[in-house]
């Protein structure tokens, strides 16, 4: 594999190669540059350094992988705000099955390297479940790297459905609430064709209300608010007698869509149940753009490797199936590079 090169973020080239192999391979959002600013962002003063790479064969980009270190519980680790899951390196779609693991083979084995270089204890990692639909493979390939498997279940949408098949696999109730929660409230798409920051401080003033504290600063709502800019990002805002009293944003890319953020009114949150409203007209809207796929987000049961999820976490999975998704594997690991860090994570999250 001579003709194989790696390039880091000092390369004067990596910033374009990296933009260029995301819209020739149609990566999901949560690849893109953007984004893992925001990561580096809410890192907050625990980040240490973007040591994100690509691969390049014959000048192009054939591999990128998101890789960021910062303190965590268990000295310096490839993670996000020290729980979050960086996305898997992902290989281009457009290459022989032969060619492209041995390109992921070299990815790994170059994350094993930065990680001795750099002392980092482990690898928190998942596989996107878009690149599981679309490239139709079902099982978890971070083991064949010794990565520890932490899969759980994830729920998503099929957007190609049509209108009337997607409205007839709702859950009962949510027909009868979705209509009543429309004739209360009126909503408001907010995309990059009317994005401005007075209506994204509508929701990011609610999301601070909800929630009670400051959890995401100026500078990571600007790369939000950005992303809707950029068409990497879509809010829907609830409003009830010129007030809002709800929110849900989504990020999407090439005909993929994440659930990210919700925010409700506590004032009214117990007497408008706007969330159906919000993700059905969500989901009318993507299905007007013709997007693809919907993630609504993980699925939590019970305790399980790395999730000790609240009666609230599971209620609010159990109200994610309602919108008629299917279950799909949200395949994940962990990779330590040390004996240590390994023997502490697994005596701490097998404890439970």
């Amino acid at each position: 594999m001579e003709n194989l090169k790696i390039a880091t973020r000092e390369d004067k080239k990596f910033l374009s190669l990296w933009e260029e192999f995301c819209t020739g391979n149609k990566m999901p959002v949560y690849f893109s540059l953007p984004w893992l600013d925001f990561c580096k962002n809410i890192s907050r003063e625990n980040f240490l350094k973007d040591l994100s790479f690509l691969i390049i064969r014959d000048d192009l980009p054939v591999a990128i992988v998101p890789l960021i270190m910062e303190r965590g519980m268990y000295g310096n680790q490839f993670s996000v705000r020290n729980k979050y899951m960086l996305r898997a390196p992902a290989v281009s779609f457009n290459l022989s099955d032969k060619l492209r693991k041995k390109i992921q083979k070299q990815a790994f084995c170059y994350i094993e390297e930065i990680a001795h270089t750099e002392n980092a204890s482990l690898h928190m990692v998942l596989i996107d479940p878009m690149f599981i639909i679309e490239q139709k493979f079902a099982h978890n390939y971070l083991l064949e790297f010794n990565y520890l498997d932490c899969s759980i279940l994830t729920n998503i949408i099929d957007l190609e459905a049509p209108r009337s098949f997607l409205w007839s696999n709702l859950r009962k109730s949510f027909k009868s609430l979705i209509r009543k929660e429309a004739k209360v409230c009126n909503t408001l798409i907010v995309d990059c064709k009317n994005i401005s920051r007075e209506l994204f401080s509508e929701f990011s003033n609610l999301y601070f209300l909800a929630s009670g504290k400051r959890i995401y600063d100026d500078l990571e709502w600007n790369i939000l608010c950005e992303m809707i800019k950029q068409d990497q990002g879509m809010l829907i805002l609830a409003e009830l007698n010129h007030e809002i009293i709800g929110g849900y944003y989504f990020n999407h890319s090439h005909g993929k869509v994440y659930y990210s953020l919700s925010a409700n009114h506590p004032q009214y949150e117990k007497t408008y149940f706007i969330g159906h409203l919000l993700i059905w007209r969500s989901i009318e809207y993507y299905l007007s753009r013709d997007f693809k796929w919907l993630e609504l987000g993980w699925q939590f049961y019970g305790k399980q490797l790395l999730e000790n999820p609240t009666d609230k976490e599971i209620n609010i999975s159990y109200f994610k199936r309602g919108f008629g998704g299917f279950n799909f594997p949200l395949y994940r690991g962990v990779r330590f590079f040390n004996d240590e860090a390994k023997n502490e994570f697994i005596q701490k999250n097998l404890s439970i």
